[in-house]
């Protein structure tokens, strides 16, 4: 009797199950629930929904609430309306759980989903995968449970002060906290979650047939839940077709994806390193997907943080096997990971910028500036270049083309690319010697020239940098050594200082600049050419850089 009253109202407080595995196949089908179920989910779906206009209007409803519920009546009928409401929204919510009890498909899913909180292991998780559900998924790894050795301090990076009166102060958290979080991740936002939901259940279908992915639950040192996706490659997964000839390297590293701001794991940059023979770990920011929470920077951190040591504490992936990859808004969390854990292979920013500060001004008036400003440096500063240059590892930048969304310009030129102030700022911590007035004036005309016009100028110039990549390779390596021996920091390094020819050092610094850099024809969104997913070049490591550099175009979706 017991058990039966629990199972019942497992199944009222369950997640929703949206396809169940065919039988002895990797292939799902839609999953069929009975009226019952569906008539209290309509019925639930509208309450929410009438919530959620209710709570983005108060500002236009509430002076109208105010004046009139100060009547007895009147509030004696608000009241009674409520209570009437939430009677049929919780009755709905057991009369969803009957059907759901009386529906044997999702009965047989509740014994496993029962079964897993108990005890998770991989068969159980093999099983869970070939089922699409929705929160609460079962937790694989907790970061509080790891000893507290395993959990570094975080570093940080100054905080900025905004001017704004303290008066003021309340506006710039509500502004923050409702419109500016959710413009500046259109991901979390419930729209674009829906209105994405059916390309990623097909596209998690494909990942599981074609790279057997795991689906997984981890909780963050807050006690957040973060949805996250893995393909460890190194163990033969029994996958049916893998369309590009597995490399052994490629296998043995793991490249931990970071999403944009309205990107999804299951239809984002995974697909790349998939199709390059790579492990990978993707995960969805707080409030995509059915990760938990906004995605605020000490939220992003925590969130990219518990994805890295599960990579490591888990999956038993050395910090040297894993690089990371971040693509756009991503770029926040790659390079975060990358400045606490200097350890790791190295870091590649796809399509992402210095800071949002120019940017965030295109999305209002002028005259909201000043508000702008501060909302950004209190609670949304997401500063790239300032995590780079507190990391000493290898970095490789790839900027696109035709890139819209981080272009300050609006015929969205090179010249106006927020990633080429990413470069220079990087290249000005790293060669400061090399990075004259002169020189960055040079690069910053170089950088808005398509790559013939580069290449002409190259020719016009009489300029050949790769001649001088053995003396950059040299120098570097024995800096390194005399630096480790004092137990310094690898930069800033003193390439350049003894050279005098102008014509040198720019040939030194155009070399320098042909590995850090690179453009990838496209727009912001255009799916990224695999030929340009390569571990970044270090002088010191040059075996690591130089294995995976091959020539294939991959195609992300179908």
């Amino acid at each position: 009797m017991w058990r039966t009253i629990h199972v019942w109202w497992s199944c009222v407080l369950g997640p929703s199950l949206y396809s169940v595995p065919l039988i002895a196949t990797f292939q799902s089908m839609e999953y069929n629930p009975n009226f019952l179920e569906s008539a209290s989910n309509c019925a639930i779906k509208m309450f929410q929904i009438t919530v959620g206009v209710i709570k983005w209007t108060v500002l236009f409803w509430s002076p109208w609430a105010f004046r009139n519920l100060k009547l007895y009546d009147s509030f004696f009928e608000f009241s009674r309306l409520v209570a009437v409401t939430f009677t049929i929204y919780f009755s709905a919510l057991l009369l969803r759980g009957t059907g759901r009890f009386c529906n044997h498909t999702y009965q047989e899913f509740m014994a496993l989903f029962l079964e897993s909180k108990k005890t998770i292991n991989e068969e159980t998780v093999n099983k869970l995968t070939l089922y699409t559900f929705s929160s609460p998924w079962p937790v694989h790894f907790d970061v509080r449970q790891l000893p507290s050795i395993s959990l570094k301090p975080k570093k940080t990076t100054p905080k900025r002060i905004s001017d704004v009166p303290a008066l003021f102060m309340p506006l710039i958290w509500i502004i923050a906290h409702t419109i500016g979080i959710r413009m500046t991740y259109v991901g979390c936002t419930w729209i674009l979650n829906s209105f994405t939901f059916k390309a990623r259940l097909d596209a998690r279908s494909r990942l599981q047939m074609k790279y057997n992915i795991q689906r997984i639950g981890l909780l963050t040192r807050e006690g957040e839940f973060v949805e996250a996706f893995y393909a460890d490659r190194r163990i033969k997964s029994g996958s049916k077709s893998i369309s590009l000839e597995q490399n052994d390297l490629n296998r043995e590293i793991l490249v931990l994806c970071c999403e944009g701001n309205g990107g999804y794991p299951e239809i984002g940059t995974p697909w790349v390193p998939l199709e390059r023979g790579y492990s990978v770990l993707g995960w969805n920011h707080p409030g995509f997907g059915e990760s938990t929470g906004l995605p605020f920077p000490e939220k992003e951190q925590n969130a990219v943080e518990a994805c890295f040591l599960f990579a490591v504490h888990r999956l038993r992936f050395q910090p040297s096997q894993i690089f990371v990859l971040g693509w756009s808004i991503g770029g926040y969390t790659a390079s975060w990971i990358a400045m606490n854990y200097p350890d790791i292979a190295g870091l590649v920013l796809d399509a992402t910028f210095d800071n949002i500060d120019e940017l965030s001004r295109r999305v209002a008036p002028s005259i909201f500036d000043p508000v702008l400003e501060s909302v950004v440096k209190m609670y949304l500063d997401l500063n790239n270049l300032s995590h780079v240059i507190n990391y000493d590892g290898p970095v490789l930048i790839i900027r696109r083309s035709d890139d819209e969304v981080i272009s300050t310009g609006d015929d969205h030129s090179r010249a106006t690319n927020r990633g080429n102030h990413l470069l220079i700022g990087l290249l000005k911590h790293r060669f400061p010697y090399l990075m004259t007035v002169e020189n960055e004036s040079i690069l910053n005309a170089y950088l808005s020239l398509s790559a013939e016009e580069q290449r002409n100028t190259f020719n016009e110039l009489d300029y050949n940098p790769e001649e001088y990549g053995e003396l950059v390779a040299n120098f570097l390596k024995v800096e390194a050594l005399e630096k480790q021996i004092e137990s310094m920091p690898l930069y800033p390094s003193k390439l350049g200082k003894e050279i005098t020819e102008s014509d040198v050092q720019r040939n030194i610094l155009f070399y320098l600049v042909s590995k850090y850099f690179v453009e990838s024809p496209g727009s912001h969104c255009t799916p990224l050419a695999g030929k340009y997913l390569q571990p970044p070049w270090s002088p010191l490591t040059p075996s690591f850089s130089e294995s995976s550099e091959t020539d294939i175009d991959c195609k992300i979706v179908d």
